[in-house]
């Protein structure tokens, strides 16, 4: 059995241990694993499966259809890298409450729909990543300052929790989950810096005791059985002290865990897959 772990070339050079350690962890199995990056991904030879740590749904479709098995699947890549379609999915399927949203350009075109959003709100961009391109906005001049070079198409409008600062991530391998991290952003300088509390950025963060979170569990089980995720992050925020959903992170990060857990994710990840494979 062959497979591959695929990254942008430019993110993987700063992924070296994180990829090593896959490759190691398959070899305990007898699995051959592999580097392969997305711009080169036309030649990849005789491959069973491929870990997908990129986002890029074209290229997850295009292996999916020469029958190699994609872990996070197409479907995830699409919907969980679009805040937007995202958002609409939870919504058509009623799996958890979120704050009110809408596009850009629903906020601009009708005057209804746009008396939902309050300020001081958050913009983000639909496929952005890690905490990157998103804004909190204390009023309409802000916001148009902030759109003024942007594509509108690509950015959401969403109300602010009032709790911002603080969320939980919730690992699912399998549908299972692992583990639940809660982030808290700096404690020092303007709400426009502290309401992201994202690890990578500077943030600190703890174990959450998920198991005493009754509504947050609710809503991961509601997701996870209508959406296979093989590897990824639920996140949530909170507003009047309830967990609200945020986002699901498909190509999801795991520096926390091995920083301040003894929780092998990488390891665990591996079996699920070695399993899924050997069906």
């Amino acid at each position: 059995m062959r497979g591959l772990i695929i990254y942008d070339k430019n993110v993987a050079a700063n992924r070296e241990w994180y990829i090593g350690k896959y490759i190691e962890c398959f070899k305990k199995h007898d699995i051959e694993c592999r580097l392969a990056y997305t711009d080169e991904i036309g030649n990849i030879g005789d491959v069973d499966f491929a870990i997908m740590r990129d986002i890029n749904p074209a290229v997850s479709v295009m292996l999916e259809k020469k029958g190699i098995r994609v872990f996070n699947s197409s479907q995830v890549s699409a919907i969980c890298n679009d805040k937007y379609s995202t958002y609409k999915w939870i919504e058509c399927y009623r799996l958890a409450p979120f704050l009110p949203m809408m596009s850009i350009n629903e906020y601009y075109e009708d005057s209804v729909t746009s008396s939902r959003i309050a300020f001081p709100c958050v913009v983000k961009s639909r496929n952005g990543h890690g905490g990157t391109e998103v804004f909190w906005v204390s009023d309409e001049t802000e916001l148009e300052a902030i759109l003024v070079d942007k594509d509108s198409d690509n950015y959401i409008i969403q109300n602010a929790c009032n709790n911002p600062g603080i969320d939980v991530r919730v690992y699912i391998i399998g549908g299972e989950i692992v583990a639940a991290m809660k982030r808290m952003g700096s404690s020092t300088g303007d709400i426009s810096a502290r309401f992201k509390s994202n690890y990578c950025l500077g943030g600190t963060c703890e174990q959450y005791d998920i198991l005493s979170d009754k509504e947050m569990i609710s809503a991961v089980e509601k997701i996870t059985n209508k959406m296979s995720l093989d590897f990824a992050g639920i996140d949530f925020i909170f507003h009047n002290g309830k967990p609200v959903f945020n986002e699901i992170e498909d190509v999801v990060g795991a520096r926390m865990l091995y920083d301040h857990t003894d929780i092998d994710i990488v390891e665990r990840y591996v079996e699920y897959i070695v399993r899924k494979m050997k069906g």
